[in-house]
Formats: C-alpha cells, structure tokens, sequence
C-alpha cells in the first residue's frame, strides 16, 4: 500500500489530466474548472513526474490520455 501522501499525489495529478482532456487541452479552462491557477496546474503534474502535456493529445478524437511526457523524478534518478 502507498503512504497516503504518495496516493493524493497521484490522484491530484490524474484528477488534473483529466480536466486538462475534458477541456480540449485548454489548461487556462482546466484550471478554472478546477479552481486553481494555470501554474498550479503545472506545480501538481510536476510532482507527479509529469513535465509537460503533449499538445497532439487533444487535436484527434480518439486518442489516449496517457500520452503525457513524463521525466524521472530527483529522488528515483538519484537512487
């Protein structure tokens, strides 16, 4: 089981994908859903290893959401 901090992380981050997906990619709309400021956005795909949203993802219907680049986080790079 992963401690809950590690858990929320994760869930925040999928949370904001999603918006970001429902929204067309717009991450102006996605954070105003959602609540938060644009950077927010940014600060929580961050901490989830997530370094930006690929663009392409939202111009063809049909397309997986998985398709977000991701970067080895410090602490696993430094292990």
């Amino acid at each position: 089981m992963r401690p809950l901090r590690k858990a929320v992380t994760m869930f925040a981050a999928r949370y904001v994908m999603r918006a970001i997906y429902q929204c067309g990619g717009n991450v102006t709309a996605a954070a105003r859903q959602l609540g938060i400021t644009r950077s927010h956005v940014y600060v929580v795909l961050r901490r989830n290893g997530i370094a930006r949203v690929a663009s392409s993802t939202y111009q063809k219907p049909g397309r997986p959401l998985h398709t977000f680049t991701t970067s080895p986080r410090q602490d696993e790079a430094s292990h």
